[in-house]
């Protein structure tokens, strides 16, 4: 079993975990996070890869069409991950991944938007102004 506790992150919870997916043409283990997307190569005990959902700009899918069907993450700083799902329900893995990792980041937009249109920065320098 991997120990997902590594990478210093204690106790994230698995929300959702499908081996028989490649990276760069090696096999693993595609695990979604609570605070990230992490793969962890075949026997290996720590991630290869971490990508943190705050550092996620975008998501692509190959074709329809296509053989392989593949999920790339795209980073803000246009760093990209590309997993090549290989198993019998290759197409519905792909799409489960993607589907949650859209909600999560369309959760964490919402949050950002309400905090921002809550905290008009007003207060902010009224606060600094006395303490100066």
């Amino acid at each position: 079993t991997m120990n997902i506790n590594n990478n210093n992150n204690k106790g994230e919870d698995v929300l959702l975990q499908l081996s028989d997916v490649h990276f760069q043409k090696l096999s693993g283990t595609l695990f979604v996070l609570s605070s990230r997307v992490a793969w962890a190569q075949q026997g290996q005990d720590d991630f290869a890869v971490s990508v943190y959902f705050a550092d996620v700009d975008r998501l692509k899918i190959s074709p329809s069409h296509k053989p392989k069907k593949q999920l790339q993450i795209v980073l803000h700083n246009t760093e990209a991950f590309t997993f090549h799902f290989a198993g019998l329900s290759a197409e519905s893995d792909r799409d489960s991944v993607k589907e949650m990792i859209q909600q999560i980041l369309q959760s964490l937009l919402r949050i950002k938007k309400i905090f921002i249109s809550k905290f008009d920065l007003g207060w902010l320098k009224t606060i600094s102004d006395k303490l100066i």
